[in-house]
């Protein structure tokens, strides 16, 4: 039985209505679909509960399209082109991927006008958690979900949990309409806030210990153990295993204190080892790739080219 609260519904239903959409109900769901003059559009909502839901929102326009904001404030976990994902009011900074961004934000959105362009595709499926919710998941599970709105700043996919990620990006939004999936967004919902409020409270918890004896120890035990192995294949799990600590808390404790994420300063190192063993001519740079933990001299090159600036060949050349 459909039970989507009013909030969420008016979150729905203006933008479709706007683009002079009809909407029809389902069993489990509310569907709008079709071809229109400005373009092509298909969006579905499904109730997690009254004041949670999953969104799927598919748009080609082939006229540039002006859309008024509704008004909503809510927890998101998002996959979405590169199209929607530059729409959000604090957009990523990161290279997009055009067909699959992962990121979690808080959105408190007043009513604003934006505009979809011409021949691009804007596509979404997004899980939808109101505040009401989240205090209402920590009464009943315990933990911090009611700070989870306050304490979430936006995390695109190389931030967050590498599970969490990994879950959105699994989604199985083919048969979406069909009546047995509630319970699948349901079940999956649940298990993303999990993950997330995991991930929150650890970055809350390492900020909370920035610069403390003891979350310095771990991060440097963290570096040795890494920097140890650059020519293996490293497992964030395996390394905070050998320092004692959860994964979702090394990765938080790594960012505050170095400001990096933990791939993103392996990936350096790596490129920074790969440099000085390109100092010795006779070294083949297939050999240095190997050393530096890849198994494909063409992704070696690929990240040595985004971290440097040229290739490694290009590089010893200039010596």
């Amino acid at each position: 039985m459909f039970t989507l609260g009013k909030e969420l519904l008016h979150m729905y239903e203006e933008p479709v209505l706007q683009l002079d959409m009809d909407i029809r109900k389902g069993e489990t769901c509310l569907l709008s679909q079709g071809s229109y003059e400005w373009g092509t559009a298909r969006t579905v909502a499904v109730p997690l509960a009254r004041d949670a839901a999953f969104f799927l929102v598919d748009i080609l326009p082939q006229q540039e399209v002006c859309l008024q904001e509704c008004p909503g404030t809510c927890l998101c976990a998002s996959v979405m082109s590169e199209a929607s994902a530059s729409m959000l009011p604090q957009a990523p900074a990161q290279p997009l991927c055009k067909q699959r961004n992962v990121g979690v934000f808080a959105m408190d959105c007043p009513r604003e006008t934006y505009t979809m362009q011409k021949d691009t595709h804007y596509l979404s499926y997004t899980f939808c958690w109101l505040p009401s919710y989240l205090e209402r998941m920590s009464t009943f599970a315990g933990g911090s979900y009611g700070q989870l709105f306050e304490r979430t700043s936006p995390q695109y996919q190389n931030d967050l949990p590498r599970e969490l990620a990994q879950l959105l990006l699994n989604l199985d939004v083919g048969q979406i309409e069909a009546p047995g999936m509630m319970p699948y967004f349901q079940g999956i919902g649940l298990h993303a806030l999990s993950l997330l409020n995991s991930s929150v409270q650890s970055h809350y918890d390492a900020h909370q210990r920035f610069g403390s004896r003891e979350q310095q120890v771990v991060v440097a035990q963290a570096k040795a153990l890494m920097q140890q192995n650059l020519s293996a294949s490293i497992h964030l799990e395996d390394v905070a295993h050998d320092v004692y600590v959860s994964r979702s808390y090394l990765c938080a404790a790594f960012k505050a204190e170095t400001g990096y994420s933990v791939l993103d300063w392996l990936r350096r190192e790596r490129m920074v080892r790969a440099q000085e063993l390109l100092l010795q001519p006779k070294v083949p740079i297939r050999v240095i790739a190997e050393q530096v933990g890849f198994k494909h001299l063409s992704s070696f090159s690929q990240c040595f080219k985004a971290q440097v600036g040229c290739s490694p060949r290009a590089w010893r050349a200039q010596l």
